[in-house]
């Protein structure tokens, strides 16, 4: 009998998501929406009822859109928030609207993901932002001129494809 690498790997993965939420302040929830749905869905703000300073990672194939109001509604609960755009071509007013919407959140990373791949013109088609509260991180944020990815910080969602630089306009 032979075992296939790919579904050790994949049963390595789902064995290691499992230990990561064994801890208590850890919570998966498998459904967000704007409506309740058959209960499978619920909103960020019912999630985040009674907590404070959390940390959210919002990593839901497109449907990010959705809930960028929620998001913005309850930024000041959230210490930190990364949350990973699909199709961005097709949404830069979005999340344009998103980070100058949300005061209380300012972008201070952002990294593409070359699982998406790029556009025509080499932008990515998926970039993951890293969001930090200007109330409760006393840090001085300053404009970098790194360039992006940044060794040892960024790393590639697939190793094996080449990772998607950056351009900036200034």
């Amino acid at each position: 009998m032979w075992i296939n690498l790919t579904d050790l790997l994949v049963t390595y993965k789902y064995l290691d998501y499992l230990s990561f939420f064994r801890n208590d302040n850890k919570h998966h929830i498998l459904k967000i929406g704007t409506q309740n749905i058959k209960n499978k869905e619920i909103t960020i703000k019912k999630i985040l009822e009674g907590h404070q300073n959390i940390f959210l990672k919002v990593d839901i194939e497109g449907d990010e859109y959705k809930i960028l109001n929620q998001i913005s509604h309850c930024s000041n609960k959230i210490n930190n928030l990364i949350i990973e755009f699909h199709d961005i071509h097709k949404n830069m007013n979005k999340i344009h609207n998103f980070i100058i919407k949300t005061k209380k959140l300012k972008l201070i990373h952002i990294h593409a993901n070359n699982y998406g791949g790029t556009n025509k013109i080499g932008d990515p088609n998926v970039v993951e932002l890293t969001f930090t509260s200007i109330n409760k991180n006393k840090q001085r944020l300053v404009k970098t001129k790194k360039k992006f990815p940044i060794k040892y910080l960024d790393y590639k969602n697939i190793s094996r494809i080449e990772d998607i630089n950056l351009k900036f306009n200034d």
